[in-house]
């Protein structure tokens, strides 16, 4: 096993529990096993001494770190899902949404990577991109909690410093604009949120 097999959602979990205070070793060793393997508690308690060692040590790449990558198509659940990373594609309710749910980024990753893809559709002729329906924002959401981490981690972490870069590199233009219809202070203050 690696990284590329735990979802997001199983990510999550893990990230949650080793945030907790107080888990001595053997007890979160044991938690950790269960989440990424599926398994309830019970079935890791009656593991013998010796399945229990195997199975730890395939899991040990829990203490590696996630090399994520971005994707250019999520493929998860029979769906396909196209990435958009240029912040001009994106309209300002998605945008605003995934500002909204960057306040909790490891609990709301999912959502963040809801709110910056385009569903896509199998035709005759291939995938092609679909109309996104803000309607089903759970849905597509729901599908990026069991997609891969490593592609989810990467596809945001790269969208934000896309677009961290272009709010840098715009800076003047969006001062231009935004004193046409505020003060330069008010303006200052705006492009210092964007950022």
């Amino acid at each position: 096993m690696t990284w590329k097999d735990i979802s997001v959602f199983k990510w999550q979990q893990l990230i949650n529990l080793f945030a907790k205070e107080g888990n001595d070793e053997f007890e979160l060793a044991l938690d950790t096993l269960a989440i990424v393997k599926g398994m309830t508690d019970n079935e890791v308690d009656s593991l013998n001494v010796s399945e229990l060692q195997n199975k730890l040590k395939e899991i040990e790449f829990v203490h590696t770190e996630i090399e994520p990558k971005a994707q250019k198509y999520i493929q998860v659940n029979g769906r396909r899902y196209k990435c958009v990373y240029d912040v001009r594609k994106i309209p300002a309710a998605r945008y605003i949404e995934s500002k909204y749910f960057s306040s909790d980024v490891n609990n709301n990753l999912h959502k963040i990577m809801a709110s910056m893809v385009l569903p896509m559709k199998r035709t005759i002729f291939g995938w092609k991109v679909d109309k996104y329906d803000a309607g089903k924002h759970d849905e597509y959401a729901q599908d990026m909690l069991e997609a891969p981490i490593t592609a989810i981690l990467g596809s945001v972490v790269f969208f934000y410093q896309v677009y961290r870069n272009w709010i840098k590199v715009s800076k003047d233009y969006l001062m231009q604009e935004m004193m046409e219809k505020m003060s330069k202070t008010e303006a200052e203050a705006t492009y210092q949120t964007l950022c």
